[in-house]
Formats: C-alpha cells, sequence, structure tokens
C-alpha cells in the first residue's frame, strides 16, 4: 500500500513539475491599438436641401444636396477604396444607399488611376471630395446624412469610418 502511495505521489509531483513554465502559452501577448492612417472630415457641418426645377420622381428627386467630406492622410499612404452615403429624414425614413466604389487601375506606369479625381491621399496631405445627394422622393427634406469612407492603408490594412451632416 506504501509504494501504492508514493507511485501516486510520484506521478502527481513528475505531472505538475512537468506543466510548469516561465511563460503562459494560453496566455494573448499584448497588443497595440495603431493610429488610424486617415482622418474623414465633412467639409461642413450642416447642408441644404435645394429644389431642383424639372423634379420628377423616382427619376430625379425634387431636392438636392451638396456636401462633401475631407480624407486626410495621416503619416502613411491612405487608398479611398469606396464611399457609402444615405439619407435619414427626422421621421426616420431612408433613401437607398448610394455606394461610389473606387478601385484604383494599374496601367503600365506604376501609379493608380482612379476612376475619377483622385483616390491616393499622400502622408500629410489631403483631398477634398465634393458630393450630390437627391432627395425627397418619399423622404422628407430635413434630417441627416451619413457617409462612410472605406479606406486601406500602404500595408493592405482597412478601415471605415463614419461621419454625418445635418440636412436643413
Amino acid at each position: 500500500m506504501q509504494r501504492y502511495v508514493q507511485l501516486v505521489v510520484l506521478v502527481g509531483v513528475a505531472l505538475l513539475v512537468s506543466s510548469c513554465s516561465d511563460t503562459d502559452a494560453r496566455l494573448a501577448q499584448p497588443s497595440f491599438a495603431r493610429a488610424s492612417s486617415a482622418v474623414v472630415k465633412p467639409m461642413s457641418s450642416t447642408a441644404i436641401a435645394r429644389p431642383v426645377s424639372d423634379a420628377f420622381c423616382p427619376s430625379v428627386s425634387p431636392f438636392n444636396v451638396q456636401f462633401g467630406i475631407i480624407v486626410t492622410a495621416n503619416g502613411t499612404v491612405v487608398i479611398v477604396n469606396a464611399i457609402r452615403f444615405q439619407f435619414i429624414d427626422t421621421s426616420g425614413l431612408q433613401t437607398p444607399q448610394v455606394t461610389l466604389p473606387m478601385p484604383p487601375v494599374t496601367f503600365a506606369a506604376p501609379n493608380p488611376v482612379p476612376p475619377f479625381g483622385p483616390t491616393m491621399v499622400q502622408p500629410g496631405s489631403a483631398i477634398t471630395v465634393p458630393l450630390t445627394l437627391g432627395i425627397g422622393c418619399g423622404t422628407g427634406t430635413t434630417g441627416t446624412i451619413i457617409i462612410i469612407v472605406v479606406t486601406s492603408d500602404d500595408q493592405g490594412r482597412t478601415q471605415s469610418q463614419q461621419v454625418s451632416v445635418a440636412v436643413r
């Protein structure tokens, strides 16, 4: 019986000793949040819905809202991949979301050529993107435009940022 107890104690000690380590593999290493590579701001916090002379819903909305965004690169090259925006009126009615894809196209030259305007922002510089949205077909004329800008940096990290513009 004494041998049996010694064997159990020996096996128990062996298990405890073999499971000891300087590091615990189950613990994750600390990660540090990286600063945003781009800063997105609206050109103005408010915009005005202006009437259109020959409105005919749904092909020509009765009101146009002109607004824009400014994308600033923060220490790295930033590529604007897409811009999405949607109007929500004060009663909660929404227009369909508009997506402007901006895929860079590479020709023989090493620089990407966007479908319209520059989509590549050099470190420390900014681009302004003017936008127009037709509203008033099934929605009110006052509310908020939600703008989502999807960017990637020179390391391939993608991020999206949301800004809003009040419509009066």
